[in-house]
């Protein structure tokens, strides 16, 4: 069974769609930096890949399946880069993971906004 997309949304930021696009333009530049890529506008709600060794399911909104942080965002970093997982850390700060291309196996983005 095929899971439906949610809404574009931003952990932390879901009341005020304003200030979820304001987060996730900060959340780009702060990758962008980190990893010396701009990441591609597409927005991803779900991420199907190799991660420590294992199959796992990556998304939005829910705890990382690795380090249990509350994933913030995954951003695609371009063709043949990896993509980015941002995670929010529980005591404090932020956590960015970048993945190799070749250890995704689906990518499933949010719905297009109308």
């Amino acid at each position: 069974m095929k899971a439906v997309e949610p809404a574009f949304f931003v952990p932390g930021h879901d009341d005020e769609p304003a200030e979820a696009e304001a987060a996730y333009t900060t959340i780009r530049k702060t990758i962008t930096v980190s990893t010396g890529h701009v990441p591609r506008d597409r927005r991803i709600w779900r991420l199907s890949a190799r991660r420590g060794g294992r199959d796992c399911i990556t998304q939005v909104g829910l705890p990382d399946p690795l380090s249990s942080e509350l994933v913030v965002a995954i951003l695609d970093l371009g063709t043949h880069k990896p993509f980015a997982v941002y995670s929010r850390c529980s005591h404090g700060g932020d956590e960015i993971e970048e993945l190799q291309l070749q250890q995704v196996y689906e990518v499933v983005e949010f719905p297009p906004l109308l």
